[in-house]
């Protein structure tokens, strides 16, 4: 065998060895590009049929994320609101805390009362302004923490009008409901 004849087979050999490898290489890709369509294709169908049939599974998800959703679109708007009542309104006394605290007093009374006697209001409503809007517009801890801030006396006042103005606006709420619904 000549120089130029072994030169041949050698090169012929790197080839044919850089060709096998490369296909070796390339073979795993392509198995699991073909393995991950195959698995999406699945993933795919079965969400296709649970859509279909209605899935227990699905069904239960949005069940449970649908009232979580309602609640916070609701506690937003309601810790929004409080803020804003609260830096309108003036300082040295909690006004703006004692009058979130009333205002959604009597609108959870009126909510409440009217649930209950017109039943008027869906489940989604009442998770909505109840439990999540007037749960955060109100606040009891931020009226436990300005109290301690208070001076004794200023403090009883706040206590004392927080709980009876609120137990009085929740008494309000029902009974203007009772007056509108006869």
């Amino acid at each position: 065998m000549s120089e130029t004849d072994a030169d041949s087979a050698t090169d012929a050999g790197t080839d044919a060895s850089s060709a096998s490898e490369s296909e070796t290489a390339s073979r795993p890709a392509e198995e699991r590009s073909k393995n991950e369509s195959a698995e999406a294709a699945a993933v795919e169908t079965e969400d296709s049929e649970a859509e279909q049939s209605g899935s227990p599974i699905h069904v239960l998800a949005m069940e449970r994320l649908e009232p979580l959703v309602l609640v916070g679109v609701g506690g937003f708007a309601g810790a929004v609101l409080r803020h804003a009542v609260a830096v309108a309104l003036p300082g040295g006394f909690p006004w703006g805390t004692l009058a979130v605290n009333v205002v959604g007093s009597f609108a959870l009374g009126v909510l409440l009362s009217e649930s209950k006697l017109a039943g008027r209001i869906s489940v989604e409503t009442r998770l909505v302004l109840g439990n999540g809007f007037l749960s955060s517009f109100t606040t009891y801890s931020t009226f436990a923490l300005q109290t301690t801030t208070l001076s004794p006396s200023w403090a009883v006042v706040n206590v004392g009008a927080n709980y009876a103005l609120g137990f009085a606006a929740v008494v309000a709420g029902g009974a203007a409901v009772e007056e509108v619904t006869g």
